[in-house]
């Protein structure tokens, strides 16, 4: 009879046990949605929790915009500085450009016409070597033009965006 009693004890335990392990995997704990992430990172194991890992892309997200807006704003500053000496100067020579970035401008310049409220930028430079040059709006910086420019052989293609 005591056997028979020590049975009955011992099977209601590991089911107890079944059961808390059952709830236990079913269903995730607070503590356990801010699981640890492991990576190897050239032979160094890093961990960090899913909210560090959401907090360094939006701190990267962040950073990567204010260092897109600093870089753009020298640009926009010296393309003001350029338009304001050309459109100062009351002689009636033009230097030649120095560099192809300066070329590939002055040949969108001349091709568009007016430089009145609207800047010039590079915005890349393609494989094969032509510059992509655009031209935007001053106040709303809407780009206007994008030209594909070959300095080389001074040839470009024009593609309006209205």
């Amino acid at each position: 009879m005591k056997k028979k009693i020590g049975m009955i004890i011992l099977a209601i335990v590991i089911i107890l046990i079944a059961a808390i392990l059952i709830v236990w995997f079913a269903f995730p704990s607070p503590r356990r949605t801010n699981e640890t992430i492991g990576t190897v990172v050239a032979g160094n194991e890093v961990e960090e929790t899913t909210e560090n890992v959401i907090e360094n892309i939006q701190e990267n997200a962040q950073e990567n915009t204010q260092a897109n807006e600093e870089i753009q704003t020298p640009v926009e500053e010296n393309t003001q500085a350029q338009n304001e000496v050309e459109n100062t100067s009351s002689e009636t020579f033009e230097e030649s450009p120095e560099t192809e970035e300066e070329r590939a401008i002055a040949i969108a310049r001349g091709d568009y016409g007016t430089t009145e409220n609207v800047k010039f930028g590079v915005e890349g430079i393609q494989a094969d070597g032509r510059y992509i040059v655009s031209v935007r709006d001053s106040s709303t910086t809407e780009a206007l033009v994008y030209y594909t420019i070959d300095v080389v052989t001074g040839t470009f293609e024009k593609r309006e965006m209205n």
